[in-house]
């Protein structure tokens, strides 16, 4: 089983943010401010940002999906039964109706599961696998028995990403261990 992260993994909410405000990302100034995205909105807080999200209808479904968000999907799929295990934020009623949303409306015809929690440790254990741009949620799956591997974005440390996994798959080899480089 293999579960994989919407929110920056196959769903680009750092240029659904930005949309908001008229702003195109470039790779710079993903790299420039990753997890400050907020700043390059010229907000003070983190805060002020969710704030604005959460005051956004139809947020979560009409994020942009990252261009290799089928072909991920697709090269996962190829190996072992895929699920969507994202987390629903605590302020925004809307996010875990947009989340399943999103999901029917870009990769209906994958037939993925959305599984929507508060703490994505609590599915992990053998033979599971997270796919998961934050570390913190790939050491918390980890150490309750699964495994993980953290998709490498500009604010994170990861060292795999889409085109990786993908040539990983293609190649024969086991994405289960590629988790031993990272974490």
């Amino acid at each position: 089983m293999i579960f994989l992260d919407l929110d920056g993994c196959i769903a680009n909410i750092g240029q659904a943010v930005a949309n908001i405000y008229g702003i195109k990302l470039t790779p710079e100034s993903e790299v420039k401010y990753g997890n400050t995205l907020y700043k390059l909105m010229r907000l003070e807080t983190k805060k002020e940002m969710w704030d604005v999200i959460n005051a956004t209808p139809d947020f979560w479904e009409n994020i942009p999906p990252y261009s290799w968000c089928e072909a991920l999907v697709d090269a996962l799929q190829s190996i072992d039964e895929v699920q969507i295990l994202t987390l629903s934020p605590k302020a925004d009623a809307n996010a875990s109706t947009g989340k399943v949303k999103w999901v029917d409306k870009h990769l209906r015809e994958k037939k993925l599961r959305v599984n929507i929690v508060h703490d994505k440790y609590l599915l992990a254990g053998p033979g599971r696998v997270l796919i998961d741009d934050r570390n913190s949620h790939c050491k918390k799956f980890n150490k309750h028995g699964g495994k993980s591997i953290l998709f490498a974005q500009p604010w994170n440390e990861g060292s795999y990403d889409a085109d990786h996994i993908i040539r990983s798959i293609r190649k024969g080899i086991d994405i289960k261990y590629l988790h031993l480089d990272i974490l």
